[in-house]
């Protein structure tokens, strides 16, 4: 049985993704759900671990793939339900959270199955009454289901740097309890990784002014930026067993140098790296077209008029997308500049007689 996999994705569709794992490829199926998911965040995180169910047929060896165990646990709940398979059970996953679809099953609502193709009014409402003498082999009593809410009280958790006490080396975290969560954050708790920016001392590391706004401004407005925050779903804790590691969550490990063995043999510029600045070119307007041609399905050449950087240099900082991308900000600069000069005149020092005669700026020292 094949229940757990790491490795690097190496083709996305609409219903499974490619992962290469060791140099072997594995077709796993997934939820419409963490699909999306690992497509929004594969230019930052190609590596991804899934938590998987093998399904044996006589003709076939099927994969479904789950990117916590809650999910997986659901699953295998749904296929030993008779008249469900595992396509079944991943639609039925696809149409709503676990926590969502649990909560629907226990008031008798099928809504939410009756939305899965194949499942009829009639089906739904068997596969309602099968489920509901097995919830609580999966999540225990509804005591403890019930209790667990009630202890919904962790807003956030704020990790610092090492060193911020003297004599301690370790580490410090801020935990942010809070028994009047808003809605939005029900069932929810925000992380932040914050340490890696600090100012490095001797014997004791500190917060930079700038360092503690950021954390200000990223926990008061909950805001999720790669590698320092995220809002994680208790269904996602659960599914590490409450491990509430923060680096868990929010791994801001930096990106290891991508390198090619095959490029470096043969030539050409890996797609995958010029797909990783998709971001970036996106906001200028252009894409890795401008430079470069198709060499095959992965890779791309470039094109014959690159002879060298500034061949490159010329053709970018011509392109009518980058010239009106600059002219926009340098315009948005010099309307900012307007108003912002008048505030860093107030800033400057008053002016204080001169023991010379005259006016100078700065602290009065009379002459001994």
């Amino acid at each position: 049985m094949i229940s757990k996999l790491r490795g690097k994705i190496w083709h996305i569709d609409d219903k499974s993704i490619i992962l290469d794992v060791a140099g072997v490829g594995y077709r796993i199926s997934l939820t419409d759900t963490d699909l999306a998911e690992i497509a929004s965040s594969f230019a930052m995180t190609p590596e991804i671990t899934l938590w998987t169910h093998l399904s044996v047929k006589d003709d076939a060896l099927d994969l479904y793939g789950f990117i916590n165990k809650t999910e997986l646990d659901f699953f295998g709940l749904l296929i030993s339900i008779s008249g469900i398979g595992p396509k079944k059970a991943l639609g039925i996953l696809s149409v709503a959270p676990v926590e969502t679809l649990k909560k629907a099953l226990r008031s008798r609502d099928t809504s939410y199955l009756t939305q899965v193709s194949g499942i009829g009014r009639k089906n739904a409402e068997k596969i309602v009454m099968e489920l509901k003498d097995k919830f609580a082999a999966i999540e225990g009593s509804d005591d403890s289901s019930s209790l667990r809410e009630e202890s919904d009280v962790i807003e956030a958790i704020i990790g610092l740097p090492p060193k911020l006490f003297y004599g301690t080396g370790i580490p410090a975290c801020i935990l942010v309890l809070n028994k009047n969560k808003p809605d939005e954050l029900r069932n929810k708790v925000f992380f932040i990784n914050a340490d890696a920016e600090f100012a490095e001392g001797k014997n004791q590391d500190t917060l930079r002014p700038e360092d503690i706004e950021k954390i200000d401004h990223v926990f008061t407005h909950k805001l999720e930026v790669p590698k320092y925050s995220r809002l994680v779903d208790m269904s996602a804790i659960e599914g590490h067993e409450w491990n509430l590691n923060i680096r868990r969550y929010v791994d801001n490990t930096p990106e290891s140098e991508p390198e090619d063995v095959r490029a470096h043999l043969l030539g050409g510029v890996p797609k995958s790296e010029a797909a990783a600045k998709e971001k970036l070119l996106k906001k200028f307007g252009v894409t890795a077209e401008l430079v470069f041609q198709n060499r095959d399905d992965r890779y791309y050449d470039f094109k014959p008029v690159m002879t060298g950087k500034e061949a490159i240099k010329s053709l970018v900082e011509a392109d009518p997308n980058v010239r009106r991308t600059l002219d926009e900000m340098g315009a948005h600069l010099a309307d900012w500049w307007v108003e912002a000069q008048k505030d860093f005149a107030r800033l400057a020092p008053a002016a204080s007689p001169s023991p010379l005669g005259g006016e100078r700026a700065g602290v009065h020292c009379p002459l001994v």
